[in-house]
């Protein structure tokens, strides 16, 4: 008896939408359509198109200024779920390896405006950092402030933190960040 092999169904354009995502690279963090088209052998139209989509599910974004396509929010967030889902590794035994009190210091985070990284990474050193936004309101980058726990206490992270702000609020501000059009907040 023979047995049949299920017909394997592909749909294209799923196909071709995750074969655009993939593209992108550290060297070509932005692509244009053209470019995009050129490297994956597609016609601009279908391109523009499964761009237009990705976009509008965060899988994509858009640079207003250049018009090109880099990877999106969702991506990322994606990314954070497998690496979730595969364990966060442990590099002290300060290291937060628990998914839902990595999400629980994120929303602290959030709320306070500032990270904290108390001998998470490194035995014996402590770490506060604060978002840098580009002019859309996206965080973009940070600024931090490392020293050994025996020059910096937690007592003076309390001190130290609205420093490292108002630096990442300042660069922000020369990056085009303006709080009161963006609808983001510097804490956010």
């Amino acid at each position: 008896m023979n047995k049949v092999k299920p017909r394997r169904v592909r749909l294209s354009s799923v196909a071709n939408a995750i074969r655009l995502t993939k593209v992108f690279s550290e060297q070509e963090y932005e692509m244009g359509i053209s470019a995009l088209a050129q490297r994956l052998g597609l016609a601009k139209s279908t391109v523009h198109r499964l761009a237009t989509t990705l976009v509008e599910y965060d899988f994509l974004e858009q640079n207003r200024e250049t018009g090109k396509y880099r990877p999106g929010l969702a991506l990322f967030e994606l990314g954070t779920l497998v690496r979730l889902d595969a364990g966060l590794k442990r590099y002290t035994d300060k290291t937060i390896t628990d998914p839902e009190a990595l999400l629980q210091e994120l929303a602290a985070v959030r709320s306070r405006g500032y990270a904290i990284d108390d001998e998470e990474m490194e035995v014996g050193l402590r770490c506060v950092a604060a978002p840098i936004r580009n002019h859309t309101g996206e965080v973009a980058a940070a600024i931090s402030v490392s020293a050994p726990v025996q020059r910096m206490s937690k007592k003076s992270v309390l001190v130290t933190a609205p420093n490292v702000i108002a630096a990442g609020e300042s660069i922000s501000r020369r990056l085009g960040y303006l709080p009161s059009l963006s609808g983001a907040h510097l804490g956010d």
